[in-house]
């Protein structure tokens, strides 16, 4: 290496590899000493090293020659031992998977634990370590997983915030991609899929940088089967912990025709998402409305939490003395390795008579039976023996009826009613179904949207416009699909739009479309691809609602 004046000749780093160097340094300093002038000059030249092995290593004679004259170093012994892991700055979220060093860009899929039971959340992170000055991602692919539940999790701020880590001694700026939740619904070794991306490097002012491409592991979950022994009829699947059941009960005294409200609430941390409420079989002398459903659900990186709760409300119609069933829920703890039963004892309501107690003292089965067998008692007359006519009036017999046009019409008057009546039937739902207006003007909707994207990309602010697209595409198809935006995925969105006889090139098209937004939000693109995908929107959605008909 050379500074100017002075170079290094040889360097002893046999036994290290140069992670970074050399830099160089140098000073110099003037003296004036009766009347003699004193110029010195030092030189540096700083390496920073890693050891290929343990044991005692040697750094040899570094070597150098000025004016002439040849200058030698002493050697150095340095005494390397086994160490632990390297320590990142910080705690890479529990991830358990091995994350190799591959050079100065790598994709890694990180998963917070690989040996799970089937039905227990894992998160899987999507990073990217890389040590170059500049990094554009231009395309990456997310590929579908087989057997698992995923849901997406979501930050607040403008992308997940960068980090830097230490790996095997060489520090790397880290980029989150993705974090999801998965739920495996299969047993066994699930695969989880390698992405692939594509990416500028070392961009500047002077250049486009340099493409390059690369992808990441594909980590093995393995998945074990819930344990048969000591399960309970009440399981329904759930995996998680901290489950409570909370149930309320308007009132165990009540008169006839009057309400009960009866509310169950399940809350824990699990996938609340596919819990099953308990269902319950209540005496037929309840008139029982409709229940109503309410969930609750927060996705973090520690799982999925959240209620879900269900409302009856329970009409009795006779008095006496009743049951409400017992209430029973379990899940499976995978840190106890255990089945957790939880329970609400059965409760008797008593339906007073008139505001009054019960003086008969009927049991819900008497009273059932008391209502089947002994209704409400209607005097009939003059059903028995009715009164003998004793004038008759003789009428002329006409001509036949049968073939006239007036036997046609009334043998066709009531298919003539029926065609009206569901013209006007069809007529009212279509301009009163305020949910199918809205579905039916969804296109339009959408449309207005791009308009407001559109003016986003003339003031050329990506960012917005690549929001606001995404934006527009999932509520129309929340909208025009009748799907719930917490629902929305790439698998649902692609069933749906199958199910609607969409074209298979078309759905290709929209997922194109959502992705190139979902990639815009960790890296910017360039202007002409914003104006193509706008574009392509637009004929999209033309495509669309000519083929979907509601």
């Amino acid at each position: 290496q050379t500074n100017n004046k002075i170079s290094i000749d040889k360097t002893g780093f046999s036994n290290f590899n140069v992670l970074q160097g050399p830099f160089t340094s140098s000073s110099s300093s003037v003296s004036i000493i009766n009347g003699k002038v004193n110029k010195k000059e030092k030189f540096t030249f700083t390496y920073i090293l890693s050891p290929t092995k343990t044991g005692q290593l040697k750094i040899g004679p570094a070597s150098t020659t000025y004016k002439g004259k040849t200058y030698t170093t002493n050697s150095i012994t340095i005494s390397v031992a086994k160490g632990n892991k390297p320590i990142n700055e910080k705690e890479n979220e529990g991830d358990n998977s091995k994350t190799k060093n591959t050079g100065n860009l790598f994709a890694s899929i990180n998963l917070n634990k690989t040996k799970v039971f089937k039905g227990e959340s894992v998160l899987v992170t999507y990073k990217i370590y890389t040590r170059y000055n500049s990094l554009q991602i231009t395309d990456y692919d997310l590929p579908l997983k087989e057997g698992l539940w995923v849901e997406e999790l979501k930050y607040s701020g403008n992308g997940w915030p960068q980090k830097r880590e230490v790996i095997n001694g060489m520090t790397y700026n880290v980029l989150t991609l993705k974090k999801e939740i998965v739920i495996p619904q299969v047993t066994g070794e699930i695969k989880i899929p390698e992405i692939k991306l594509e990416a500028l490097v070392n961009q500047s002012m002077f250049g486009w940088g340099s493409e390059v491409n690369f992808k990441s592991n594909s980590p093995i979950l393995n998945v074990l089967p819930i344990p048969k022994k000591d399960k309970p009829e009440s399981y329904s699947g759930q995996v998680g912990k901290n489950y409570k059941l909370d149930v309320k009960l308007s009132s165990n005294e009540i008169n006839i025709d009057e309400p009960i409200d009866l509310s169950i609430k399940i809350s824990g941390n699990g996938n609340i998402n596919n819990l099953e409420m308990p269902t319950l079989d209540f005496s037929s002398i309840f008139e029982v409305y409709p229940p109503e459903l309410k969930d609750n659900v927060n996705i973090t990186a520690t799982g999925i939490s959240g209620t879900k709760e269900v409302n009856y409300i329970l009409i009795p119609r006779h008095y006496g003395s009743y049951t409400i069933p017992e209430i029973n829920v379990s899940y499976f703890d995978p840190k106890k390795k255990r089945f957790i039963h939880l329970n609400y004892p059965k409760q008797q309501i008593n339906v007073l008579k008139n505001g009054q107690s019960n003086d008969q003292g009927l049991t819900s089965n008497d009273a059932e039976n008391n209502s089947v067998i002994n209704p409400q008692k209607i005097k009939i007359l003059n059903k028995d023996i009715r009164h003998i006519e004793t004038k008759s009036t003789l009428r002329k017999e006409k001509s036949t009826f049968y073939g006239t046009f007036n036997y046609w019409f009334l043998l066709l008057l009531p298919l003539i009613l029926l065609g009206i009546f569901f013209y006007i039937y069809r007529h009212k739902v279509n301009n009163t179904d305020h949910e199918l207006i809205k579905r039916r003007g969804a296109g339009k909707k959408l449309e207005k949207k791009f308009a407001l994207a559109q003016k986003h990309l003339k003031l050329q602010d990506q960012k917005k416009f690549y929001d606001e697209l995404y934006r527009s595409w999932i509520n129309y198809i929340s909208l025009k699909f009748k799907l719930p935006i917490a629902e929305l995925n790439k698998q649902t969105i692609q069933s749906s739009l199958e199910k609607h006889a969409v074209n298979k090139e078309h759905i290709k098209e929209l997922e194109s479309i959502l992705q190139e937004c979902e990639m815009a939000q960790y890296a910017p693109l360039k202007e002409e691809n914003a104006n193509l995908t706008f574009q392509k929107s637009k004929n999209l959605i033309y495509k669309i609602e000519k083929h979907v008909k509601i």
